[in-house]
């Protein structure tokens, strides 16, 4: 790989990778799946007082964003305790977002790898930080969840729903084109959608867990000969 910056042409990428419309498209991912996951768990408290101890793996919404964890993990969402292992899984995008969004921390610019998420989950004295419960985050890595499935899930739902590199950009193109075209966003770089380079820095595997959830609904499914046809 060619040296730091050598693929920046804005002058303003973060350590010379992650360029501002990049990181806008991270973190915009990150609202977006810390938000969807919160939802099912508000529709979940709403429907019950006494919530199943094992998740409904079959619901959308938590397929879509499990589908990015070890089998093994995703597995026992179903199972007793379940549901605070999802908890945790879903307090680790909040992680993320707090991280991101917080002005005087050392991510304001940047984006936290793995290891900088690993580390906040697994520190001791971590404040809890509605609804962050220390319990499950406990839960979701006693399960032998990490850092890595949330911020896999981030990066490849940035790619296929919010850059024009994605099968599923129509759907969130207006919404994050508009944000791209805010004049703070700055000048287009080529590492605008460099997300090779994103998940090399970040700590992620070169290839995502994420296609092989929703057999048959997923946009990157290749089209059968009768949906062609028809």
């Amino acid at each position: 790989m060619a040296g730091i910056g050598s693929t920046c042409t804005c002058k303003t990428c973060y350590e010379g990778w992650l360029s501002p419309r990049m990181r806008e498209r991270l973190e915009c991912s990150t609202e977006f799946r810390y938000e969807l996951s919160l939802s099912l768990l508000r529709t979940q408290d709403d429907v019950q007082s006494d919530l199943p101890s094992g998740l409904d793996i079959d619901n959308v919404t938590v397929h879509r964003d499990a589908a990015y964890l070890p089998p093994p993990v995703r597995a026992k969402l179903a199972a007793p305790g379940g549901d605070a292992i999802y908890r945790g899984y879903v307090a680790v995008f909040k992680t993320i977002f707090d991280l991101i969004r917080d002005e005087d921390g050392k991510h304001a610019a940047g984006f936290p790898t793995v290891a900088d998420v690993d580390a906040d989950i697994a520190a001791p004295a971590r404040p809890a930080s509605a609804p962050i419960d220390p319990v499950h985050l406990a839960a979701y890595r006693e399960a032998g969840g990490s850092a890595l499935p949330a911020l896999d899930c981030i990066v490849d739902r940035a790619l296929e729903e919010l850059s024009p590199l994605g099968r599923e950009y129509s759907v969130e193109s207006e919404y994050i084109d508009q944000v791209l075209g805010g004049a703070d966003v700055g000048a287009e770089c080529a590492n605008d959608l460099n997300f090779a380079l994103v998940r090399e820095k970040l700590g992620l595997p070169r290839e995502t867990a994420g296609p092989q959830f929703w057999k048959g609904m997923d946009a990157r499914d290749p089209e059968s000969d009768d949906e062609k046809d028809g």
